[in-house]
């Protein structure tokens, strides 16, 4: 008598083999109440089944379907995910459920109820698997490539103009059932397709480089914070020099010199007296220039004329 084998004795079993280095594991005379393919892959270990004596169910098959006879007004297309048994043997119509709630409640295993169910004629299968995972992202592929018209390839696609079954569109329905009941006009909403979150996908040089950036701007803020504090204790330390410098105004030696005998008086004032040195010096000191050059010239134009300034050499002594 055929043995049952739930999942867990299989993934065990799988695990033994791994363990073991097998490459196959033989399922005879042994019933899967899951679907499994006929040859398939597990964690790298081949199940051979059917063999003689091994009953296993076929797998169900779901498609993603393009309704071509359901062009909506703005020409495009619906498309939905239904099982295969709700397909006919050539591929080209569809039995749909009517009614609320009736493709969430006939979905995924129902039989099609071909007297009450919608007859949807000229199809295109766009992708069909056992794993209803895979074509839920297949579907969600397919739609983000016709909003967006980035569509590639066959293979990856193509932009038929096609939109989802919305709820709320009944595609074409016959006169007869125009008279019915409202929810009857309505398709009811498919099943939660899983949303591919782009997010979440981070980049990792983006994050290194978004790092990198935050650090050059700490080191520029400190450097910059530095800089002030330099000119900060330069202005504190020349606020000591302002009470004296008041103190000179009106009593600074006379110059400029005009005439040989002022700029000798001047001369003999500032070595008689180191006040009136000091008095001079700070007057000078307000002068400045660009360059060392420039602030020497501001500074003897400041004491004597140019035509006192003629009668010297550039060593400083009379011509």
């Amino acid at each position: 008598m055929p043995k049952i084998v739930s999942k867990r004795t299989l993934r065990r079993r799988i695990k033994q083999a791994v363990d073991r280095d097998l490459s196959s594991i033989e399922v005879v005379g042994e019933i899967f109440p899951f679907p499994i393919f006929t040859t398939s892959e597990i964690a790298g270990i081949k199940l051979v089944a059917p063999k003689p004596g091994c009953i296993a169910p076929e797998p169900t098959i779901f498609s993603l379907v393009l309704f071509l006879d359901e062009k909506d007004t703005d020409g495009s297309v619906p498309c939905e995910i239904v099982p295969n048994g709700w397909l006919s043997s050539d591929l080209m119509t569809c039995w749909w459920p009517i009614g609320l709630n009736g493709y969430s409640k006939a979905f995924p295993n129902s039989k099609p109820i071909k007297s009450k169910w919608k007859e949807c004629k000229k199809l295109k299968i766009k992708f069909s698997s056992d794993n209803l995972d895979m074509v839920r992202e297949w579907r969600t592929r397919y739609l983000a490539n016709v909003d967006t018209s980035t569509v590639e390839s066959e293979s990856d696609f193509e932009n038929d103009g096609l939109r989802p079954y919305q709820k709320g569109k009944c595609v074409n329905r016959p006169a007869s059932e125009s008279s019915s009941d409202e929810n009857d006009k309505t398709l009811p909403k498919p099943p939660t397709v899983p949303e591919i979150s782009f997010a979440s996908q981070h980049d990792p040089n983006f994050a290194v480089a978004t790092t990198n950036v935050q650090q050059l701007m700490l080191k520029k803020l400190e450097l910059t914070s530095r800089k002030i504090d330099d000119l900060t204790q330069e202005v504190c330390d020349m606020k000591p020099m302002q009470p004296e410098v008041s103190t000179f105004t009106g009593s600074i030696p006379k110059h400029p010199a005009f005439t040989q005998e002022e700029l000798e008086e001047l001369n003999s004032l500032t070595l008689m007296s180191s006040k009136n040195a000091v008095k001079l010096a700070v007057s000078l000191s307000f002068v400045g220039g660009k360059s060392l050059k420039e602030a020497t010239e501001n500074v003897l134009t400041e004491l004597m004329s140019n035509e006192v300034a003629m009668d010297y050499n550039w060593a400083g002594t009379k011509r």
